[in-house]
Order: C-alpha cells, then structure tokens, then sequence
C-alpha cells in the first residue's frame, strides 16, 4: 500500500481521474494549476460553514469535555487582607467549592417547556467544557477598585469605563503579562475599599444595606475576537468578598449580629449558588454569547432567571469560539474528544481554527485545507480509500507536535501537499496502514508502514513505465533505469515537496545511472527527468 502525493489539485471534475494517477507537478506547473478558476478563492476567505454556523459544532453526547484555563487573580493589601484571603482555609474552601459548581452548571443543564427558549434543536444537557482554575494571589493597592478611576456612583461600566476589560485604559491590563500570571483567561477580584472599610473594619453593616448593595453585582467581561488571536481575555468581579461579608455577618445570624435569622450553613449555599449561576454566565460572554430573556437561559441576567439552561445553538457557539476565536489559545494543550469530524461531501476549510478531534474524510469526498488547522496532540486525520485531503497553501501545526499521530492515507486514498503549504511540526508525518511511525525532530517525512520495493513502486507509476527508479524509500543513493531509451543527455531535478524548492540538479549521458542524495534529510521529493522532448516524475521518498 502506497501513500499517494500529488503536487496538484482537486477539482470535483478530477476526482477519477486522481486515483489512477501518479505525478508530481513542478512547482511552475503546479501555480499553473492552481490559477485555475476552481482556486481563485484560496487563503482564509472565511467562506467555509465552519465559520458561522454553531450548529457544526454542537457536541454529541459521547464526547468528552475540553477544558479552558482560568486565572482567578485576587489582588489584595501587603498583609494579604482586602479581598479572599490565601492563607484562609474558609475562604479558600468557598472559592473551591464555587468552582466545582461552576463545572457543575457547564455539565448539568436543565431542559424546559418554556417556548421563549426553544429553537428547534434537541435539547443538549452538557456544554462539553469543563474550566481549570489556577488561584493567584498578588499585592496591589488597586484591590481597592476606587484606585483605578471607578466611579462608585455609574459602575464599573459608568464613568470613564477604566473598568471595563475592552477598554485601552483598563487598569488590570498589566495582567495580561504578568510573570505570576499563566496563560489563560484572567479573572480578577477586586472590591470598593469604601464598602470593604464598613463591612470589615468598621462593621457598619448598615451602611451597605441601605446603600443597595447587597444584591448588586457588576461584574464584566470581554467577548472573544477573530481578527487578533493571540489577545488576551478578561472578566472583573467587583465585590464578591464584601458581599461574602454581608452574607455572613448580616444575612446570617450564626453570630448574632444578622438581622435576619438564617444559619450561615444555608446562607452560604445560597452564595454559591449565586456564584454557579454567574460565573457561567460570564464565561459564556467569554466565549460569545449574548444576553438573553428566557427565564430559565443562563444568560439571562436578571437576579430572579434561574440560569439553568442553554439553547444548543449557544452551546455550539462556545464550541465555535474555542476553534475560531482568540480563546482557543486558552483551552489545554491536550483537550482532545475522540469523535471524529466526519467529511462526506467535498469541502474547502478557508478558517483559521483549532479543532479537538479525529478527521475522517469518507466516500470519495475531498477535503481542501487553504489556511490554518491547529490539531489535538492525539489526533489523526484519516483519508479513506479513494478519498483526498489537499494542504495548498496551508499551515498545519500540532497542539502538542512530538504527540500527534500524523495522517493515515488507507487504501487508494490520497495526500496533496501544495507548494506553499507549512507544515510547522517538526514531527509531521502521514502512513499508511494501521500503524504510526514518528518521525525525528527537524525531519519531515510521510512514511508508510512496510517499506516500498521497486516491484511496488512500479505497479504504482504512471504510463511511463520504461523507467525504474529505485530503492524507494531510499536512504543515501537511487538507481535509474531507462530500458526502452536510446543513450541521450537526460537532466535531473529533484525538488523537496513540502516547500517546492529544487534541492538537487544534474545530468547524466548513460542509460543507467546513480545519484547521490546523501546529504538530503529525510523526506518526500519529486525527481524531474527531462530531456529536449520528455520530462518524466517520480516520487521519492527518503527514510
């Protein structure tokens, strides 16, 4: 069984034709081909359905969740007070808590007969993402939110908006690179040093009270972007120690200062189940989504919405945001589900996206990558027989590159690599067969899983069969036999596939020749025999 590499294209009118044949183009040849109008729309035209429907990315109900990075970031005063405390184990125990039913909320979604809130889809209990929480805590005057230009009186999105994570003059900005501060999404906790001085220092519990706020909560966060995708994300969560305060000094009577007469056992779940509904609601502007007025819709965001449930086609838009948008920078390198992307019908995928599964291209149908694809560390593309997957102009690159498991090309299945493609793993390689073969760091190779013979190889050629090139694979030295030729000058060309770059020339004036390309490092090559008349091809590959 042979991996088939074509320098060419895939147009729906070629298909037959392509399991047949056997050629490498040169890379003048191949612009040729693809200036042709079937590839006038190449790059990332955003055109594929993969861009805007959500509906594509809803999640079936075998699959596993994939995980977002969040940095709960407390900034507190130099004693470690003004906010949760690190060294609190009561504080700390809320906080972990609070996320455990976060993932709760994300995973156990509650149907309903409310027709504001249907759309058509089945019902989908689960978002299929799971958060991991990393609790930094750092010294900065501005856990007092008054320090940074917040204006008490408008909120956090009144005033001069400094509050606001979108905004330029977003004072919390600097966490975005803070050497404490991992990679993920940065949530951070701050209070009004006004409000904390009567709750905790003065004990003025009435003076929040009659003030209003002990209900209110302005927190904020950032909608993710296409255009920029290495940028940051951001929420603010104003005041959730001082209501945390409030909710055990006055709302409980365990202390016998409340005024109203709860054990703080049942008013701390109260608490977190405040925290379950809003933190998920958060994360869903994270991840795009919108307010909505279903009463039972976790985007809801009035306090008296249950917060219980999500339309599919919301939970697809988070699926979609996390392979399209500026936050799938933010998901673990190893999220990965082991359903597979099923392509049936020819597809071009023009969308700069990470995906979290298998690919599977079925039934004849070719799959066209002409931008970017980021893939799971444990994933395989698989092309099955008399299907096609083209990288023309592509860049494909592993989550994890030295644990990918490469493209598996079955039975007369075909792999094309484009001039101009960018295969950015050093570990890329594709097979055939059932098993997989890594290649070594800074070596590109597609690989199959028993060597070739020249028995093989010849079987496989196009109509000029009165030339045999071998051993193929070959490791320093090939042969070439032109058995039905008369002696003549004949130029070779060996040119490496994946860049398109002549990397050997020469000439021989024998009917039987060797040449050296020892000094070639492992890959795939299209050898260029021409003379005045002919020009002949063959793949070649180096192991």
């Amino acid at each position: 069984m042979l991996v088939f590499v074509w320098i060419g294209c895939c147009p729906a009118w070629a298909q037959k034709e392509l399991t047949n044949s056997y050629r490498c183009l040169s890379e003048q040849e191949s612009h040729n081909e693809r200036t042709h109008e079937t590839f006038l729309d190449k790059g990332c035209a955003n055109k594929s359905a993969y861009w805007i429907d959500n509906r594509l990315y809803i999640p079936k109900g075998d699959e596993q969740a994939i995980y977002i990075k969040l940095n709960f970031i407390f900034l507190t005063k130099p004693d470690g007070t003004g906010n949760f405390e690190e060294n609190n184990s009561e504080h700390v125990q809320f906080i972990d808590e609070l996320i455990d039913r976060f993932n709760w909320r994300l995973s156990t979604l509650m149907d309903n007969d409310n027709e504001a809130c249907y759309t058509g889809d089945d019902f989908v209990p689960d978002t299929k993402i799971q958060v991991l929480v990393n609790k930094i805590w750092i010294v900065d005057s501005a856990w007092d939110l008054l320090t940074t230009g917040y204006d008490p009186e408008a909120g956090p999105l009144g005033g001069d908006r400094v509050l606001y994570p979108p905004s330029p003059h977003y004072y919390y900005s600097y966490l975005d690179t803070h050497p404490d501060v991992p990679k993920g999404v940065n949530i951070v906790f701050v209070n009004n040093g006004d409000l904390y001085e009567d709750l905790v220092v003065n004990k003025n519990y009435q003076y929040y009270y009659d003030n209003g706020y002990s209900g209110e909560a302005f927190y904020a966060s950032q909608f993710p972007t296409t255009q920029d995708l290495t940028r940051s994300s951001r929420q603010l969560i104003p005041d959730m120690f001082n209501k945390h305060v409030w909710m055990k000094k006055v709302v409980s009577n365990d202390e016998g200062l409340g005024l109203y007469d709860y054990p703080w056992s049942t008013v701390r779940n109260w608490h977190l189940s405040s925290g379950s509904s809003s933190f998920p609601h958060e994360l869903g502007h994270t991840l795009w989504l919108f307010h909505q007025y279903c009463q039972e819709s976790v985007m809801n965001p009035k306090g008296s919405a249950s917060n219980t449930y999500l339309t599919p086609w919301e939970i697809g838009k988070m699926q979609r945001a996390a392979s399209i948008s500026n936050v799938r920078q933010f998901f673990t390198d190893d999220s990965y589900t082991s359903t597979k992307i099923l392509v049936n019908s020819d597809e071009t995928w023009d969308v700069d996206r990470r995906i979290y599964s298998d690919i599977q291209i079925d039934s004849t149908a070719c799959l066209k990558l002409t931008c970017n694809l980021v893939v799971p560390p444990q994933s395989t593309i698989y092309v099955t027989a008399d299907s096609h997957l083209i990288l023309e102009g592509a860049q494909l690159t592993s989550a994890v590159p030295s644990e990918w498991k490469g493209i598996q090309v079955e039975g007369s299945g075909s792999l094309s690599i484009l001039p101009g493609t960018q295969i950015k793993d050093a570990y890329f390689y594709a097979y055939t067969g059932n098993g997989s073969q890594k290649t070594s760091p800074d070596k590109h190779s597609i690989k199959e899983t028993t060597p070739f013979s020249p028995e093989d190889y010849n079987s496989t050629k196009s109509s000029e069969n009165d030339i045999l090139v071998y051993p193929n694979p070959f490791k320093d030295n090939i042969y070439i036999e032109f058995s039905k030729h008369p002696k003549k000058v004949y130029e070779f060309t060996v040119v490496d596939v994946l860049s398109g770059i002549p990397v050997y020339k020469g000439k021989t004036y024998s009917v039987n020749d060797i040449i050296r390309l020892d000094r070639l490092r492992e890959g795939v090559y299209c050898l260029i025999i021409a003379t005045e008349k002919d020009v002949w091809r063959r793949l070649l590959i180096k192991d």
